[in-house]
């Protein structure tokens, strides 16, 4: 999937010496991403093996992706072809090893179902990479974690007293729920794991099927 937020906060991922290729199954990003002057694609993972060369590609940046795909094991294991043997994925996804995601059950923010097929934990995103020949480098805590703990309160107050809206931005006092969320999400980086974990994956050379 393409992370057009990554691409205009980074521009030297648009600089004429670094060749890029997006792929994502939303034909609206695609376009937007094309105008960028970036190779872009639609389709699934078998896609992603036609338009890439084999142990071509130096990074691959999953910010989002995997809990949105059906068969992330798929998916990993074509990164894996076509990245080179120093390779590396970045990437972002839900941790439901966290406090909100206990707290808030049902309500959490980080659900989103039918939008998410799979949730991770640490230790079940590692074996996902060892499964499919990658080593684990890092797992951090992400502060865009706030934005859960202020999804989710505003998704309890709208279930239990108030009928919200469901787009956040058109709830009126989201900002002071997301000032809440930021100052929790700095206590739980201090003391626990944040509900958002950011990843650095690298392509093993040993691979376990």
């Amino acid at each position: 999937m393409i992370d057009i937020k990554l691409i205009r906060e980074n521009p030297k991922l648009v600089e004429d010496n670094i060749k890029r290729k997006g792929q994502d199954d939303k034909i609206q990003l695609v376009e937007k991403v094309k105008k960028l002057g970036i190779e872009a694609y639609t389709g699934d993972e078998k896609k992603l093996l036609e338009i890439i060369p084999l142990e071509s590609v130096d990074i691959v940046f999953l910010n989002h992706v995997i809990e949105h795909v059906p068969a992330p094991k798929n998916l990993m294991l074509a990164i894996h072809r076509v990245l080179k043997p120093s390779g590396v994925i970045y990437g972002a996804t839900p941790n439901i090893d966290a406090w909100d995601p206990k707290i808030f059950g049902q309500y959490w923010f980080g659900l989103q179902a039918p939008r998410h097929f799979y949730l991770f934990t640490r230790s079940t995103l590692a074996a996902y990479a060892e499964k499919t020949g990658f080593q684990v480098l890092a797992f951090k805590n992400d502060p865009e974690t706030s934005t859960h703990w202020a999804g989710s309160l505003n998704t309890v107050i709208s279930e239990k007293w108030w009928n919200l809206p469901k787009d956040v931005s058109q709830v009126p006092f989201y900002p002071l729920l997301l000032v809440l969320g930021i100052l929790v999400t700095g206590v739980q980086m201090l003391f626990s794991k944040t509900s958002i974990m950011t990843f650095i994956l690298k392509k093993s050379k040993i691979f376990n099927s």
